[in-house]
């Protein structure tokens, strides 16, 4: 009978010291925090690419001066140069023609939301998308 007792004693002293193990390995704490600050990062970036409201204003940059603005809502097509066209068309701004070497910029697609922006890095031009009421940064 006293072995019994002992066992279960024994037993739960096992389990005590397996669960001060735990907490003095904190490997799944570091792990658990890793995985909620991973998560946390991936929501606040899915909520920044989500963009601003509706755009108003297309500005054009050429070599870091401004080229050009125009409304999103008039349709019309710019031409930078004889090889390096956009198209305002729909609400949407999008390279119509390129002749840089990969057309990466072509394949961008369009923007039409506020604080978009298209690039086309071989002839450095930037095209970004701007609303009513736009902040650039936030400090706080």
């Amino acid at each position: 009978m006293i072995m019994k007792k002992t066992s279960k004693i024994a037993y739960r002293r096992a389990g005590a010291c397996s669960r001060r193990k735990l907490w003095k390995n904190k490997t799944w704490f570091k792990d658990l925090l890793l995985f909620v600050l991973l998560i946390s990062a991936a929501f606040v970036l899915f909520l920044a690419q989500r963009g601003g409201g509706e755009g108003k204003t297309v500005e054009v940059w050429q070599n870091g001066k401004l080229y050009g603005t125009y409304a999103i809502s008039t349709d019309r097509v710019i031409e930078i140069n004889p090889h390096i066209g956009l198209e305002i068309k729909d609400g949407s701004v999008f390279f119509a023609d390129s002749d840089c070497p990969r057309r990466d910029c072509l394949r961008a697609g369009a923007a039409n939301k506020a604080g978009q922006c298209i690039i086309c890095l071989p002839n450095r031009i930037t095209v970004k998308v701007r609303g009513a009421g736009e902040l650039d940064g936030v400090t706080g």
